[in-house]
């Protein structure tokens, strides 16, 4: 892989992701969409497991 890597942003939180070389965009014409999260095939690491339980909780809670 060369190190280049797309994930779309809610506009208001382009501000804090912009550091370290990472460039936003906007992306326009499309409806507002659901969120999925993902990662890699060999396993998630420890944060994104924690991260993954707290978005089932917040999921849950709203049903």
């Amino acid at each position: 892989m060369d190190g280049r890597r797309v994930c779309l942003v809610a506009a208001g939180n382009a501000p804090l992701v912009t550091l370290g070389g990472v460039v936003t965009r906007p992306v326009r014409g499309i409806e507002p969409s659901r969120l999925a999260l993902a990662w890699r095939a060999d396993g998630p690491g420890p944060l994104v497991t924690a991260y993954a339980r707290a978005c089932r909780q917040v999921v849950a809670a709203g049903s």
